[in-house]
């Protein structure tokens, strides 16, 4: 990336979304894409991804597109996916449980830390789930302080 500069906050936003494009693209086979191809996959204009991709030192080649398995290198390494993050989950409820159980944290670069909920919802949590519940946690500043990074939405895929 290059030194001192600011990226505006929905560029940032949309890393996550690029990313996952990339994998799927990889995982299809493809070695290269164009930003109009990716833009019409992706519901931005072509433009737009170049300017993104820019401002983080992701080039393509003009009339050769983007290598994928490079620009998919890169975003990795900004988004920080080589380090183990840890990831909370908030709610046992259906919802929590079926993500808690199902979601391949692992394989996508996370650990499931812990999952906050009341204790009146834990009866309802399941075993697998209230394993690694926190009875009351939901109202513990001190696991707030923590700053554990979130990443549902990559993680959602939304």
């Amino acid at each position: 990336m290059k030194p001192n500069k600011e990226v505006a906050l929905p560029v940032v936003k949309r890393l996550p979304r690029y990313y996952r494009f990339f994998t799927a693209l990889e995982q299809e086979g493809r070695e290269h894409v164009s930003s109009r191809e990716l833009a019409s996959m992706m519901g931005l204009t072509a433009s737009q991804i170049r300017q993104d991709f820019n401002a983080f030192d992701l080039a393509g080649q003009q009339g050769f597109g983007y290598d994928i398995a490079h620009i998919r290198e890169g975003l990795a390494r900004i988004l920080r996916f080589s380090e183990r993050k840890k990831v909370i989950l908030l709610g046992a409820g259906n919802l929590g449980r079926a993500i808690a159980e199902h979601m391949d944290f692992e394989g996508k670069g996370f650990e499931l830390a812990a999952i906050f909920e009341t204790a009146a919802a834990l009866t309802r949590a399941g075993a697998d789930a209230a394993a690694r519940a926190v009875p009351g946690a939901i109202h513990n500043e001190a696991a707030w302080e923590k700053r554990i990074p979130v990443f549902m939405d990559y993680l959602l895929g939304e």
